[in-house]
């Protein structure tokens, strides 16, 4: 299971690669950057997946998924037209998903803070579980902060939006992020057992994130970086 964030619908939750086919599944429908590219969304497939079947859930405004990736994967925003008669390429909702999936791997949704609205995701197997609640606004809906906490009670690892530091948040009221303070305080309060701080602001470069990594971070709390990997079974 690959975690990785795209330019369109900025962050494309897991790839799950099986022998016989990949998997995607949204939590969110905007444009991150003004720079996006919507061909950005495939970019992060392994070399070899593409003559695999694609299979696409979602669990966030359902009913616009069709309009919304027909919108972006044709012209005149996309040179061809990927839906169309495209017998690799299926959509599917996430009922459908979580039930086919049950042999596998339990995986859970709820509710994020975000601008347009968004998803978490919570994935169990093997007595493992990971919890994935990028483009999260914490502190500003305590129904929605209390079910994420719900969720992550007691998990493996969880993957937090701490795109900005305590004092760069006070000005972000209302833009859908949280801050890696708030991060550090919800592993304590998770009882998670890692806490992966993800969805960098894009200014931050990685000098600036070893040093807060030394300052700020206590020990379970880390910056997750490309091509990082966790093993949990």
């Amino acid at each position: 299971m690959n975690f990785f964030e795209s330019g369109f619908v900025r962050a494309v939750y897991p790839a799950i690669a099986f022998p016989f086919l990949s998997i995607i599944i949204l939590w969110k429908f905007h444009l991150g950057t003004p720079e996006t590219d919507p061909s950005s969304f495939f970019v992060h497939l392994k070399k070899g997946w593409a003559s695999l079947p694609l299979t696409i859930y979602f669990s966030v405004r359902g009913k616009e998924i069709l309009k919304v990736l027909e919108n972006c994967f044709s012209p005149p925003v996309f040179p061809l037209d990927i839906l169309d008669d495209n017998i690799n390429f299926n959509i599917m909702n996430f009922d459908t998903f979580k039930a086919a999936a049950i042999d596998f791997f339990k995986i859970e949704t709820f509710p994020l803070c975000h601008p347009g609205g968004a998803s978490g995701y919570k994935v169990s197997a093997f007595n493992k579980s990971i919890v994935y609640a990028l483009d999260h606004e914490f502190g500003l809906e305590k129904k929605i902060d209390n079910g994420l906490l719900k969720a992550a009670l007691n998990c493996d690892v969880v993957i937090w939006d701490g795109m900005y530091t305590e004092k760069e948040i006070r000005n972000k009221l209302g833009w859908g992020h949280s801050s890696i303070e708030q991060g550090v305080m919800f592993y304590r309060k998770s009882k998670a057992k890692k806490l992966l701080i993800s969805h960098h602001a894009p200014e931050r470069d990685d000098k600036e994130l070893d040093i807060m990594s030394k300052s700020v971070l206590p020990k379970g709390v880390f910056f997750a970086k490309e091509n990082k990997t966790i093993k949990l079974i």
